[in-house]
């Protein structure tokens, strides 16, 4: 039944978003109840997929990054892959990467590794556009945080598996910035 639900919210969220929709909230529903993961991931993917044509950026990106979790913890490759190419939709759709494209930039020059993976902050002041901003920014240019060693400058933002995809994706416009 919950494979059903989730084929036909796949095959409307482009035709019929606001239906889409519906299925992906009744397999979402069901797959919990029947504690199925990949059903879960794949109602939060088709759900984002839905909010994304329906304009609905906000709800769309916390949908597509519950479903990359989900994948993720149970390593379900071909799903990973559509899950970051559906936020990658709504990143494209929503003009977004613009954003973390600076963002990739300053942390590549100031060679900053705890940028890569956590020190960052992804923020909205409209619940519409998403900003990555810097934070706790004392690893810089070879130098660590207690200021008494310095490893050089080898590190680079493309060793964080996201970041590495990121400039996949969008390697000629981080070229032309």
């Amino acid at each position: 039944y919950i494979d059903k639900l989730l084929e036909r919210a796949s095959s409307l969220k482009r035709k019929n978003p606001s239906q889409s929709l519906e299925f992906s909230t009744k397999a979402f529903i069901h797959s919990k109840y029947t504690d199925y993961s990949k059903g879960i991931g794949l109602a939060y993917l088709y759900s984002g997929i839905a909010k994304c044509n329906l304009q609905d950026f906000e709800n769309s990106l916390m949908d597509l990054f519950n479903a990359l979790d989900v994948f993720e913890n149970i390593s379900d490759t071909p799903n990973n892959i559509a899950t970051l190419n559906a936020i990658g939709m709504t990143y494209n759709a929503s003009g977004q990467y613009k954003n973390a494209i600076d963002f990739y930039l300053l942390a590549e020059f100031i060679k900053s590794p705890d940028m890569y993976t956590k020190n960052l902050i992804i923020t909205s002041w409209d619940g519409i556009k998403f900003y990555f901003l810097p934070y706790d920014m004392d690893t810089t240019f070879g130098l660590q945080w207690d200021g008494l060693s310095y490893t050089g400058h080898t590190s680079s933002i493309r060793e964080a598996s996201f970041w590495s995809k990121f400039y996949t994706a969008y390697s000629v416009e981080i070229k032309a910035r």
